[in-house]
């Protein structure tokens, strides 16, 4: 479960009609209740007892991929962290549609840090949160798939806001849009600085989008921006059926490469990663959690599509939590040229726990 900062431009598009969270012209005494109420649960929680918290949650609650389930996880690991840990909920505004916005106060021995939390009210016997029931689009087949490498570590900064911005990407775009970590710290990827060489990208965050646009530091706008144009670019390949299994240090991945409209095949890489979508990384300026990093990767030089069978080999003594095998197609030019150096289509296979 990732740390949870709703702040979704798309899915706000949903409440165009209203004046979003004009908190000045509208109260709610009952919701303003509700809400003491539940901070009061937020307060009191332990790691052994989140029982009162969740029953502020709906059975069916649903935001963006997250259910109550995933909900419970999000705030038990808060205590997982070696350091007593307080929560606190704060009440930032609200609008008559019943859209919340609010902030959980965490306190370490060490620091205290903020996380935005917007999310959707229902009442039927009572108020509960419900989620903004909002479901990814299925992906389109005729438009590409947008990839994108973090390269990131655990003392960075900035990273967690462009780590949590990716995620609510996926969220929002389903299969559309896949990413991968690369982690420096510990050496959790240990091809980290053949990245950070190719992409010249020696600060943190940096991100590239479809293979050649590169974003240094926080700017989330330039990556929504590079994501819509590279997803309307013409599509060149597709991967299709694939499939992976897991055991004793190697993972075995099988697909099918489908190549489109002539793309040619000079520098054309296919690069496969084992990544964990839940691993037990934090960073350290607040505790959120990583996603999607990857451990080990095997590349293939592309002639032509077809079957495609590879192996990778990995550490059988990383404890993984989600594995899952992220798959990109790439034309990977000896020197980056952003230009000519692009990717065209990316899959994903979960594993399981």
């Amino acid at each position: 479960m990732k740390k949870i900062l709703i702040l979704l431009p798309l899915i706000l598009l949903f409440f165009s009609a209203c004046d979003v969270l004009n908190h000045d012209t509208y109260s709610d005494s009952t919701l303003e209740n509700f809400f003491a109420d539940f901070s009061a649960a937020i307060e009191n929680a332990t790691a052994d007892n989140l029982t009162e918290v969740m029953a502020y949650y709906h059975e069916d609650y649903s935001h963006n991929l997250q259910d109550k389930a995933a909900m419970n996880s999000f705030y038990a690991e808060f205590f997982l962290i070696n350091t007593p840990v307080s929560l606190q909920a704060e009440l930032v505004d609200y609008n008559r549609f019943d859209q919340i916005h609010w902030d959980l106060i965490v306190t370490t021995a060490d620091t205290t840090y903020r996380l935005e939390m917007d999310d959707v009210l229902i009442e039927s016997e009572t108020i509960k949160f419900y989620g903004n029931q909002v479901d990814p689009p299925a992906l389109d087949p005729n438009k590409p798939v947008v990839f994108a490498e973090m390269l990131t570590s655990e003392n960075c900064g900035n990273c967690p806001e462009v780590a949590e911005y990716l995620h609510q990407m996926k969220n929002i775009y389903g299969e559309q849009f896949i990413y991968v970590e690369y982690c420096l710290s510990n050496n959790y990827t240990p091809f980290y600085m053949d990245y950070a060489s190719y992409y010249s990208a020696f600060s943190q965050p940096t991100t590239v989008i479809g293979g050649n646009n590169i974003v240094v530091g926080g700017d989330t706008d330039a990556l929504e921006n590079h994501y819509q144009n590279v997803v309307e670019t013409e599509l060149q390949a597709r991967i299709n059926n694939l499939s992976a299994a897991m055991n004793s240090g190697l993972a075995e991945v099988n697909l099918e490469l489908e190549l489109l409209n002539e793309l040619s095949t000079q520098d054309l890489v296919l690069t496969a990663v084992v990544a964990d979508g839940e691993p037990e990384i934090y960073y350290t300026s607040d505790a959120q959690q990583f996603s999607n990093v990857a451990f080990a990767k095997t590349e293939l030089d592309i002639s032509a599509g077809g079957a495609i069978n590879l192996s990778i080999e990995y550490d059988e003594n990383i404890d993984f939590v989600e594995p899952k095998i992220i798959v990109w197609l790439q034309t990977k030019t000896p020197v980056f040229d952003s230009e000519t150096s692009k990717t065209y289509t990316a899959a994903e296979y979960s594993l399981g726990e």
